[in-house]
């Protein structure tokens, strides 16, 4: 039996129908139904080692992107409802007729809680990824490394659009402390860069051989999808030599300083790893809120510059740092800080005085009070933030109090807080008239342009390939050019399974499974890893022998 096989792009993954955008589909009531997520976890990207202090030892950590997709026809959305204060609280899945409007027309309980990831800053839904890094042994079948693996929490948001028909507006565009989510035709990213972004190998380096890092979304079945959740996982495949990676491109990396300050605070960004001389692009939170920053890399490939931070939410917030004409992209969290500024420094008793408060969460109550050293606190007033998590509050002053007090604001759901200090003096100079007035929030930023002059990275490229089947046995003949790793993923349902090929001379790799459940239909894809990137054939099946 013959077959041939064309590897296609990446991105036809992410494809769906055109007709999912346009509405909910109608039940035998006709009334419309509700519409499901399909989530897709790509194959990790940028990976290297790192040494990293862990418990007061140095560890080995393999580092990596990882990428989620939502391509089914609605949105995922995370609500939390109850108080975080007590910890009696419930997260649903909200279910819509419609991918960015519509009615709510269904529930579903997915967990009990959000955690507070303090080195993001931000809120996670736990155990929403697993990775798990495989060795391949003499056989060529990859397995699970004996206690190397990890559980992590994710934000889910929109980071950037996968499909250029979807609105173009990012309905999930920060992590919310109460709900969480990714649109129909979005991507969410964590970057390698990121804080605690990793597998941890130990205090010893990794040994020589090939291995697979494994991503896996949801890996509970808790969020209820369109499919039947046979793409949930992604993998990449690579070898290791002296304790250096064979094979793959070099990734992109950024650092900033500092990686936290209140709202309009300066950040110097540090990034290596792009083409010589290209222009890279810095945006905050996605590539689709447009350029805050523009560099040009050195002919090492690195580069720097100086970052303010924009209007925005207490938390932690993504820096993206994108080449022109490479399309490498990598990211740092900067964390917002809350802050409380007066406008005066020095006021009489009872003056009307104006506080500008940043760094709080969107749309919620700032409770502020003042005190003096040694004394209780006492109520001053309450504020509202708008949608970026600022406000500006008008209060009087104590009219009892004399000397320097201390104004402390603290969010009633976020839980953020800031203070400032006031020189209460009756010979203060006569204080302004101030009105009260909340800062709206500024316009989109104009989207970034598209990259120029820039070609796709050279892929793997696959050609035909021979499958033979005897009673015991299916054996596969890959002709792949250009690759240095070549994996054949293989499974009932979903590719569960994958074992390395083997050279069988110039441009060929040979494969043969030997565990197959006898008289069984599997589905088989090819996945061939070079410098170029990672490239996949479309997806086949063989039938095992008795």
């Amino acid at each position: 039996m013959r077959l041939r096989l064309c590897i296609v792009a990446l991105v036809t993954f992410v494809a769906f129908a055109a007709a999912s955008l346009l509405g909910g589909r109608l039940g035998l009531t006709g009334e419309p139904e509700p519409l499901f997520p399909d989530l897709i976890a790509l194959p990790p990207e940028n990976l290297f080692f790192a040494v990293e202090e862990i418990d007061g030892a140095r560890h080995q950590v393999l580092k990596f992107s990882n990428a989620i997709i939502n391509r089914g026809p609605g949105r995922l959305e995370l609500d939390l409802e109850g108080d975080r204060a007590d910890g009696d609280t419930v997260i649903y899945q909200n279910l819509y007729d419609d991918p960015r409007g519509g009615h709510l027309r269904e529930r579903h309980q997915v967990g009990s809680g959000l955690l507070f990831h303090r080195t993001h800053d931000h809120y996670h839904l736990e155990d929403f990824n697993r990775f798990e890094l495989l060795q391949a042994g003499e056989d060529g079948l990859y397995r699970a490394t004996t206690g190397i693996g990890v559980k992590a929490s994710s934000c889910v948001v929109d980071h950037n659009r996968v499909d250029e028909r979807v609105d173009s507006a990012r309905l999930y565009g920060q992590c919310d402390q109460y709900k969480q989510g990714l649109s129909s035709g979005w991507a969410d990213i964590y970057y390698a860069s990121f804080p605690e972004q990793w597998v941890d190998l130990g205090t010893k380096p990794l040994s020589d051989g090939h291995y697979a890092l494994r991503s896996t979304v949801d890996p509970g079945n808790r969020i209820d999808e369109d499919n039947a959740d046979t793409n949930n996982a992604g993998t990449i495949y690579f070898s290791v030599q002296e304790a250096a990676l064979v094979g793959l491109p070099p990734p992109a990396t950024c650092k900033i300083s500092p990686t936290y300050g209140p709202m309009l605070q300066t950040t110097a960004i540090t990034c290596t790893g792009f083409m010589p001389e290209e222009p890279v692009f810095v945006s905050w939170d996605s590539p689709e809120s447009g350029a805050q920053l523009q560099f040009d890399a050195g002919p090492d490939g690195a580069g720097s510059g100086q970052l303010r931070v924009p209007d925005a939410t207490g938390g932690g917030h993504k820096i993206v740092a994108q080449g022109r004409v490479s399309g490498r992209e990598t990211g740092v969290i900067f964390a917002v800080t809350a802050n409380l500024r007066p406008g005066l420094d020095l006021a009489r008793p009872g003056t009307p005085l104006p506080f500008d408060l940043s760094g709080f969460g969107a749309r919620e109550p700032v409770l502020l009070s003042w005190s003096i050293a040694g004394q209780e606190s006492r109520p001053l007033g309450r504020a509202q933030t708008n949608e970026l998590g600022a406000a500006l509050a008008l209060f009087p002053l104590p009219p009892d109090a004399l000397g320097e007090i201390t104004i402390n604001a603290r969010g009633s759901e976020s839980g953020a807080s800031a203070a400032a200090t006031v020189q209460i003096s009756a010979d203060a100079p006569a204080t302004p008239v101030f009105s009260e007035t909340t800062p709206e929030p500024p316009s989109p930023a104009t989207p970034a342009a598209t990259p120029v002059n820039g070609e796709p990275l050279a892929a793997p490229r696959a050609g035909a390939i021979n499958l033979t089947t005897d009673e015991s046995t299916v054996s596969v003949e890959v002709g792949v050019s250009d690759a240095t790793t070549v994996v054949v993923e293989y499974g009932v349902a979903a590719f569960d399974h994958a074992v390395r090929a083997e050279p069988s001379g110039e441009g060929h790799y040979r494969v043969t499974f030997t565990t197959l459940d006898p008289e069984t239909t599997y589905r088989y894809r090819i996945v061939a890893v070079g410098e170029g990137g990672y490239t996949a054939s479309s997806v086949a099946t063989f039938t095992s022998g008795p």
